[in-house]
């Protein structure tokens, strides 16, 4: 994200930001420098208690901060009250008036402004666009999760915030509106060019809808990039494992060598100390061996002009004809089948009929676990001996991968190859939590 970000294109700033509570336990928020670009999808992400929601409430104006400025378009905001700020909110249980309508809740800000008669058109077209027509009359008790969530999200946009700040934005829902609500929200943000900033402890919510993520702990930001960057090029362990990486091993990458702690003759290779990371992504997977033929039964349609099954006995639409599949079209049970073209009379053998699919399989997306077996390093990759397994495997050093295939599943103890390119292994930062300085202390 660094040198993407202009004073052209810079939305919203904040330096130096420090807040505590209470002194004994030292800042929840430390030393926070963040520059959010107009019109993007910010998310705030972190496990509970990391400061998230203490960041959101100090841009809000609804907490005092310690030390540090924030700056909202080159003005400085910092002594601002709460309703002096181009800010809006949607709190994480939507804070709806539960004795006004619909209508009347999302006009709110407009009348306490004054300013509802001048605002009458922006007023109906943001609850046209949110898909509330039919329910201006409703109170909040009437309304389902998502209705009410399309409701605090027309009472913010409706007084033309510069940010929206959105805290916890899909925890109350079900995964079906989670998915709707998530698009809702990206089309939003696309439509009135705002900053949309959200707080959030899901992951796959960020990656979904965001520009761009800081990962923050304990009240520091550990890295603040696009989305693919920090799932692909985590910056530590904490990172990593956060984001929900699988397969990080202490190890070394050097020029000459790649050396990781998988079992090899039985035994261990000892760690040097360094972590790294196979994103399962990259890994490519082929089988290393294979049977050559697959037996299948099948009834035969009706036979087509160029099928050439010349035999009499395999003519009749219904028979049950016995066959053999060649290598690399495994089928199952659902697959349309033809047959031919063969051997010209007499007829074939029953085991010659040759079975081909009527239509390619589409590719699916695939996780497995692997035991590796063996490791060969050959200057530009690594290879890794494989053998499929539904379980962690029996105490052997397993890898995850995720993969697309026209295969219909791997098995339980298919034999594979793994490549990673050595460009794509990931050597991790050390990461130790953040301690009191002197200054803090």
């Amino acid at each position: 994200m660094e040198g993407t970000i202009t004073t052209s294109n810079l939305g919203l700033s904040i330096k130096g930001v420090y807040k505590t509570f209470d002194p004994s336990k030292g800042p929840v928020l430390r030393n926070i420098n963040l520059d959010v670009p107009t019109n993007s999808f910010f998310a705030l992400l972190g496990p509970s208690g990391c400061g998230k929601s203490t960041l959101l409430r100090i841009i809000a104006g609804l907490e005092s901060l310690d030390s540090g400025t924030i700056t909202l378009n080159g003005e400085d905001i910092t002594s601002y009250p709460a309703n002096l700020r181009k800010v809006n909110t949607v709190f994480q249980n939507f804070a709806l008036f539960p004795h006004l309508t619909v209508k009347d809740n999302i006009a709110f800000g407009l009348r306490a402004q004054g300013i509802f008669d001048a605002k009458r058109e922006l007023f109906l077209a943001t609850i046209d666009s949110l898909e509330l027509d039919g329910l201006e009359d409703r109170y909040p008790d009437q309304l389902s999760g998502g209705q009410q969530q399309r409701v605090a999200l027309a009472r913010a946009l409706v007084n033309e915030p510069q940010v929206l700040l959105l805290d916890e934005p899909m925890s109350h829902l079900d995964e079906y509106l989670k998915s709707k609500v998530s698009q809702d929200l990206l089309r939003l943000q696309q439509k009135n060019k705002t900053i949309f900033l959200m707080v959030t402890h899901d992951r796959e919510e960020a990656m979904n809808i965001c520009n761009y993520m800081a990962i923050l702990n304990k009240g520091r930001i550990v890295q603040l990039d696009e989305p693919d960057n920090i799932y692909f090029s985590p910056k530590n362990v904490f990172v990593a494992e956060f984001m929900g990486k699988p397969n990080i091993y202490d190890g070394a990458v050097s020029n000459q060598s790649v050396t990781l702690p998988f079992y090899s003759d039985g035994e261990a290779l000892s760690g040097t100390g360094e972590k790294i990371l196979i994103n399962p992504e990259l890994i490519s997977v082929k089988r290393l061996k294979r049977e050559k033929r697959q037996k299948a039964f099948a009834k035969l349609g009706k036979l087509r002009s160029d099928d050439a099954v010349f035999s009499e006995e395999y003519q009749e639409e219904g028979k049950l004809a016995y066959g053999l599949v060649s290598n690399g079209e495994l089928l199952s049970g659902e697959d349309e089948l033809s047959y031919g073209p063969y051997y010209p009379e007499p007829a074939p053998r029953s085991d010659a009929i040759r079975f081909h699919r009527e239509k390619t399989p589409p590719k699916k997306h695939l996780e497995l676990n692997a035991v590796v077996d063996q490791v060969r390093y050959r200057g530009y990759a690594l290879e890794l001996l494989c053998s499929v397994e539904n379980t962690d495997g029996d105490g052997r050093s397993t890898i995850q991968v995720v993969t697309t295939s026209k295969e219909n599943a791997w098995k339980k103890g298919d034999s594979l190859v793994l490549s990673i390119r050595k460009k794509d292994l990931r050597v991790l930062e050390p990461y130790s939590e953040p301690c009191l300085s002197q200054e803090e202390a």
